[in-house]
């Protein structure tokens, strides 16, 4: 069967033998583990994967025509799943936990990572990592405080895994030829971590505070506490810092601190104060209903206004904040952008 390379799907095969066997005998893999591969391709790394005998194999793969070309290569001696990996838990496979593989497509490589570390389900699926991440991006994540690659993505991967960085590879390892270097990484579950309540508090956080990388952290701090100084004090923060020189440890306190706000999101405050849930048995009479509301249309304004000044944030310098993270956007995400051009 011939297979077409599909760009649209950031396709480039590894090809290597010598850097294939390389990355399987990290898993230092035995009879009772279960593997499974993310982007499996045509099949290069599953082969000597299947050579470990492992106990069984999974493949995800989105490109229908791959599926096709892997099962008639196997022949079902691995079982091939036809799902988008974005899409999709890896803890609705099986109950056991995971050796994982991946040559990752570069564009989507960081959302996956991340995906898999928040959602606690697919998390708790995690034996262990071993990716394959444009060089870049793997820079950002091994960085350390202080450094210019250190951001969310430094703290969020670090928060519940212990990572190592294996070994750069050549674009001459692939067909067809990526226009970047690679590098892999492994990663191994912390077996204790600091806890969160809600890990999308944490990305919440991070993204607030590296999305004005270049301002001092009074800014954030600002932007997301009544009282920052009360905050900064009691967790001994020095304001006039820059996000870069706050540890994970830092982040992971402020977001403690910002989850004992109980935050009710704005829409269901407002519907809760000026608003009216209605039965279906109480639809008869729901022009009177919205003839309440209108009634009191100066008072409603005023909570309006009262609710307004309280929850929302930047209010009247929206241009500057949103100046900001598109700039900081802009070059977090320069990698993947080369990498698309």
């Amino acid at each position: 069967m011939e297979i077409k390379v599909k760009k649209s799907l950031g396709q480039n095969f590894l090809t290597d033998k010598n850097i294939i066997k390389s990355i399987v005998d990290i898993g230092f893999i035995t009879d009772n583990d279960v593997i499974l591969e993310v982007g499996p391709g045509t099949g290069n790394l599953t082969e000597f994967i299947f050579k470990k005998n492992p106990k069984q194999i999974y493949a995800i793969e989105k490109d229908y025509n791959l599926v096709n070309f892997l099962n008639e290569k196997f022949e079902e001696k691995i079982k091939i799943i036809n799902e988008d990996i974005l899409n999709f838990k890896i803890n609705n496979i099986s109950n056991e936990k995971f050796i994982i593989y991946g040559n990752l497509p570069y564009n989507i490589s960081t959302q996956i990572l991340t995906q898999w570390i928040v959602d606690q389900q697919q998390f708790g699926s995690i034996k262990k990592l071993i990716l394959m991440f444009q060089k870049e991006v793997a820079n950002r994540i091994i960085a350390k405080i202080n450094s210019k690659n250190y951001g969310r993505l430094s703290i969020i991967s670090n928060w519940k895994l212990n990572i190592k960085k294996e070994f750069d590879i050549n674009p001459k390892s692939f067909f067809p030829k990526p226009k970047v270097d690679s590098t892999l990484l492994s990663f191994v579950p912390r077996k204790d971590f600091f806890h969160i309540k809600k890990p999308a508090n944490l990305e919440k956080i991070t993204r607030i505070f590296f999305n004005q990388r270049r301002k001092m952290i009074k800014n954030p701090l600002r932007q997301i506490f009544k009282d920052p100084d009360q905050i900064a004090e009691k967790l001994k923060l020095n304001i006039n810092l820059r996000p870069q020189n706050l540890s994970p440890k830092n982040y992971f306190d402020i977001t403690t601190e910002y989850e004992k706000l109980n935050i009710v999101p704005l829409e269901v405050r407002i519907r809760n104060i000026i608003g009216k849930v209605i039965a279906p048995s109480e639809c008869s009479g729901i022009d009177r209903e919205i003839q309440d509301i209108m009634n009191n249309g100066e008072v409603n304004k005023a909570i309006l206004q009262y609710e307004r000044n309280d929850n929302i944030f930047n209010w009247g310098r929206s241009g500057e904040v949103g100046a900001d993270y598109i700039i900081n956007y802009c070059l977090e995400n320069n990698s993947s952008r080369k990498l698309n051009n």
